[in-house]
């Protein structure tokens, strides 16, 4: 049946000819689970002992004062504007005098609608940049092996090249993810003028990566007033053109559509979650694992981009009950520590294909006492599952602050100090709905130019999702 179903999706799709046709429908039909089990654990047998060897190193406090743009409003300027959207350029002044600048966009109505509004706001730029995009991962991918592409891909890219490896992944894929992502994609390539399809390989490869990242939940004990705060730091690719292209995306929800308004950070054109908050007060973390422990069980290369997994949790989900249940019901593929938090609590969740473990401050995973500690109403995990260095040095500040820690006291002695979230960076105050975010400097060389040492900028929930949309005469 898996062949049958795998011989059409071949036969209805030109885009992807010049591939094997036996390789094709493996890969539409997956190992099966036998074999994927004795696969799995072989490999983990092999993988279990290793560890990453970073050592531990304590950063220095970011001191800078954020940048409270409602106290601040000269640096949020209004650039354009269009039926559903509005496009405006922050721009925050750091260390040595200098001043960078990330775009807030904001965007109203059906998906498509919202993407067609960014591609007309946001042009040739969003065009320019998908294509150094697509341009700097094929060198990667294809001329180099950078950690954070699975082997498993690189050889397919080897096979087929990397156009076709992606398409294979987006009809593994499609049919697990909501119509709303593509949408938007559309919407977006329709507005700009630019190409659907690579917009569609980008975020497969995207869905793919498994970037080292640093995240935590604090509420209760550990915090100064009870309030759940949480963190999460994106640890990535500083060489390519991301860092030029930062951006916060406001999606203004409906209830007639039944969506919830939430921010989105990350790059100009891109769809999915990687960090955000919505308007709820529900916030998304994230942090991909290569060296995971026996526990994690069995990958799969079927199943739904996780990417679109957090995304969908911001844009539907009202609760962290809510977007467990998400992650519990997802066909899910990689290993992953993926987190949610509420106005309540935070979790931390074990995430792959054949496991899935939520994780609280009782039940810590992995555990360790010297190098990841138990800590009370407090989880959190430092750019890996088997990372002895950075959960030391996360638990450490944790630890150190516990009862006194607030959204400010996160930024001063936890982000900095951990140095973690070189690209980006987000702490959340979930009560108050705010969110605290730092981007990397936009030109390599520049001194103090990694997100955790910079200046970062605060958003009122309020203001932020109660923009007014402008209607055009």
């Amino acid at each position: 049946h898996v062949s049958r179903q795998g011989e059409k999706l071949y036969n209805r799709s030109p885009r992807i000819t010049q591939a094997p046709a036996a390789m094709l429908l493996l890969f539409v039909a997956g190992i099966s689970a036998a074999s994927a089990a004795v696969v799995a654990t072989a490999a983990r047998a092999q993988i279990e002992v290793h560890m990453c060897h970073d050592k531990v190193q304590f950063g220095v406090p970011n001191t800078l004062a954020p940048l409270d743009v409602d106290a601040t409003p000269a640096a949020r300027k209004l650039m354009a504007r269009v039926a559903n959207g509005k496009l405006y350029r922050v721009e925050v002044p750091q260390p040595n005098g200098t001043t960078a600048a990330f775009s807030e966009v904001h965007v109203w109505g059906s998906a498509y609608e919202m993407g067609y509004a960014q591609g007309k706001l946001l042009g040739a730029r969003l065009v320019d940049f998908q294509s150094a995009v697509w341009k700097y991962l094929e060198g990667q991918v294809v001329h180099g092996e950078p950690e954070w592409v699975p082997s498993w891909l690189r050889e397919l890219v080897a096979d087929v090249g990397l156009d076709v490896a992606l398409d294979l992944t987006e009809l593994a894929t499609r049919r697990f993810s909501g119509d709303h992502f593509y949408d938007e994609m559309r919407g977006m390539a329709d507005g700009a003028g630019g190409d659907y399809q690579l917009a569609v390989r980008i975020h497969m490869l995207a869905g793919l990566t498994q970037g080292h990242c640093s995240s935590f939940g604090a509420w209760g004990s550990a915090t100064h007033d009870g309030r759940v705060l949480s963190m999460r730091a994106l640890d990535w690719d500083m060489d390519g053109p991301f860092r030029q292209h930062a951006q916060v995306t406001v999606y203004h929800g409906s209830a007639a559509r039944g969506t919830l308004s939430f921010a989105s950070v990350g790059f100009t054109g891109f769809v999915g979650g990687l960090t955000g908050l919505n308007e709820k007060g529900v916030s998304i973390t994230e942090i991909g694992v290569s060296y995971p422990d026996a526990s994690w069980g069995v990958q799969s290369r079927i199943g739904v981009p996780f990417i679109f997994v957090l995304r969908d949790i911001l844009q539907f989900d009202a609760t962290r009950a809510a977007g467990l249940a998400r992650m519990r019901d997802a066909m899910r593929t990689c290993d992953l520590i993926l987190g949610v938090a509420d106005r309540e609590a935070y979790n931390a969740v074990q995430y792959s294909f054949s496991n899935f473990y939520v994780i609280g401050s009782t039940n810590l995973r992995p555990v360790n006492a010297t190098w990841h500690f138990p800590i009370v109403d407090t989880v959190y995990h430092g750019m890996d599952w088997l990372c002895p260095a950075y959960n030391y040095v996360l638990g450490t500040q944790l630890k150190k602050n516990h009862g006194t820690l607030t959204a400010a006291s996160v930024v001063r002695d936890v982000a900095g100090v951990t140095r973690s979230g070189d690209v980006h960076i987000a702490v959340y105050d979930n009560e108050a709905v705010d969110l605290y975010v730092s981007f990397a400097a936009p030109d390599k060389g520049t001194p103090t130019d990694r997100a955790y040492e910079r200046r970062f900028t605060k958003y009122h929930g309020a203001s932020l999702f109660g923009e007014q949309q402008q209607l055009l005469q």
